[in-house]
């Protein structure tokens, strides 16, 4: 989905405004923010393309990678930044951090999701969080950075931009000057309006409630019992912290590393009233983010403890939150900065730093879990559905491509298949960024009733390729009428006035001679 949105987004001219685009959603517009693409990453990589051309070539493969690897270099970068506000400025300090912040389960689980892989913009809200001193007006170079850490996690994903906002406010009010107050909340959350803004995000698809806060939740064990441990594998059997299909959204385990330390740290656990005190705000976000990580429905493992109805005044935060469970990121790295911190206080000198050595030790090794897993689905190439290398010729013979039922109206008892099938399409169409009926999408819009009731009135365009899937076998009969060719495949129908094109897809075996569906 990422690459698609960033694709239709290099190949589109440069206009007003920036993001929205024309191919993606014809004959209607979208914003490609909606495909999770980066948008600020995206904006880079065009300028960049337009400046240098062969970048375009480039980016269009290597995008996701390179995103990848700027996460992998700033995560630690951040976490050991962090820490050297707090004072611990030794090499081995540093090595140690970076050690712990590159080995944290919940970021490395989140892999897959490339926008809110990027941990560090948290990491990095924390920092200037850090850097704020308290009882004291902020610098006005502190203010313009905390403003552009939020404009950054805002063009990246509205979750960033939520998590950043919530550590921003404790920032300012950390001063308590009245003048900081009035000055820079406003323009923190004018800087994330205008930033939302511009990325496309205040669109028909954000006003649409969402479903799933109820289920997308964090579980209160998801700090201790590991899905994917690189020591004790999958630790389910002690309690299951997935009870609903939805609550990987929560998973926060800290790994056996931090737990280690904050099994250290418990007996002296009194010493955190003072700490409390300092940081009175920053707490209070923490408490917050973790009530709300668990949504209204509390699961203790498998147990559902709580269920409590949403007053209908903020019904409208779960309806564009739906998943809760990644809030419970900032009390995940707000302890381990903390734990971490205590630890460097206690056990830095002489040989008891070996204490902090064998943490992040094992705090690698357990980590090896989650790598392992993420190698997993990632070193070889997924099984498609769909013969691409022989398709793509089909594909990008055409000018425009029409998926019926598109994505996301698919209803049969294959319906899995055919959306992967469909997902495939739509990645060849983006190589090219021929414009398309509909792509998968995080914000879905479509009207399935309605564009069925409007196939009876479908014209045929020349020079498109309508794949006809079996749902909808009746609208490849009214093209032919209406002069189209049209072949058999495995899940239905490909009709195309280019014959030459059909009959090339035929001799390379991925259409069927004539019209019956298998």
């Amino acid at each position: 989905m990422a690459l698609m949105g960033y694709r239709y987004f290099l190949h589109d001219s440069w206009h007003w405004p920036l993001f929205l685009n024309h191919a993606i959603h014809a004959p209607g517009v979208k914003s490609v923010a909606f495909l999770d693409c980066i948008p600020i990453w995206a904006l880079a990589n065009k300028a960049l393309a337009t400046l240098v051309p062969p970048w375009r070539e480039v980016s269009a493969h290597a995008y996701l990678g390179l995103w990848h690897g700027l996460a992998y270099a700033l995560q630690p970068c951040l976490g050991v930044a962090c820490l050297r506000v707090l004072g611990h400025r030794s090499w081995r300090e540093a090595i140690a951090t970076a050690v712990i912040f590159i080995a944290i389960p919940t970021w490395i689980a989140r892999y897959g999701h490339p926008a809110l892989s990027a941990h560090w913009i948290l990491l990095w809200a924390l920092y200037l969080y850090l850097r704020t001193p308290p009882g004291e007006r902020s610098s006005r170079n502190l203010g313009l950075a905390k403003l552009c850490q939020l404009v950054v996690a805002s063009l990246v994903t509205p979750y960033h931009a939520a998590l950043s906002l919530s550590v921003f406010v404790p920032s300012v009010l950390r001063s308590r000057d009245r003048r900081t107050l009035v000055t820079w909340i406003p323009l923190g959350l004018a800087c994330v309006g205008v930033a939302c803004w511009f990325a496309g995000y205040f669109a028909a698809e954000a006003r649409r409630p969402q479903w799933g806060f109820e289920w997308n939740s964090a579980n209160v064990l998801s700090w201790l019992v590991p899905p994917r441990s690189g020591i004790l594998g999958d630790a389910q059997w002690i309690a299951n912290v997935n009870p609903t299909p939805w609550q990987y959204e929560g998973y926060a385990y800290l790994g056996l590393g931090v737990l280690a330390l904050l099994a250290l740290f418990l007996p002296h656990a009194r010493s955190l009233r003072p700490v409390l005190g300092r940081h009175r705000w920053l707490f209070v976000v923490v408490v917050g983010s973790s009530v709300f990580a668990l949504s209204n429905q509390i699961f203790f493992g498998s147990h559902e403890l709580l269920t409590y109805r949403i007053p209908s005044l903020l019904r409208w935060i779960p309806q564009q939150f739906r998943s809760p469970g990644r809030f419970v990121w900032i009390p995940t790295y707000t302890l381990v900065l903390f734990l971490l911190h205590w630890a460097y206080t206690r056990f830095a000198t002489g040989r008891r730093f070996a204490v902090i050595a064998i943490a992040a030790l094992l705090q690698l090794v357990d980590a090896s879990g989650e790598w392992a897993h993420q190698r997993a689905t990632t070193q070889g190439r997924h099984e498609p559905v769909l013969a691409l290398d022989a398709w793509r010729p089909l594909v990008h013979a055409h000018h425009a491509v029409s998926i019926l039922p598109p994505y996301g109206c698919v209803v049969a008892d294959n319906a899995n298949v055919l959306d992967r099938a469909s997902m495939e399409l739509q990645q060849l169409a983006s190589e090219r960024a021929l414009p398309i009926n509909g792509t998968y999408n995080a914000r879905e819009t479509r009207d399935c009733a309605a564009e069925q009731r409007a196939w009876t009135t479908l014209d045929l365009e020349a020079d498109a390729l309508y794949i006809v899937l079996s749902p909808a076998l009746a609208v490849a009969d009214r093209l032919q009428t209406q002069g189209a060719h049209c072949r058999a495949f495995t899940y239905g129908r490909v009709c195309s006035t280019n014959e030459a094109a059909l009959s090339a897809a035929t001799l390379a075996g991925v259409l069927l001679t004539g019209d019956a569906t298998p």
